[in-house]
């Protein structure tokens, strides 16, 4: 994906298949949105979920980083 901006506006490009196009159209439909805002809400919740998956992997570096000292001040 390549991120453009413009007056404001973030753009994101992505290749997608003549099948996938039609798919996004159809749950544009169902949903009662534009495709645009659709994929907007789509970015967004790959965002959100990836923004969760780097805390906990933070959470977890930090927790095995206390097990770490913790060890090491007992062998000390």
């Amino acid at each position: 994906m390549t991120q453009m901006t413009n007056k404001g506006k973030s753009f994101i490009r992505a290749e997608i298949s003549e099948k996938q196009k039609e798919y996004i159209r159809l749950l544009a439909e169902l949903r009662g949105v534009t495709t645009q805002e659709l994929l907007g809400q789509v970015v967004e919740r790959f965002i959100d979920r990836n923004l969760q998956l780097i805390q906990d992997y933070k959470n977890e570096l930090d927790n095995l980083n206390s097990k770490s000292r913790r060890r090491i001040d007992m062998n000390t």
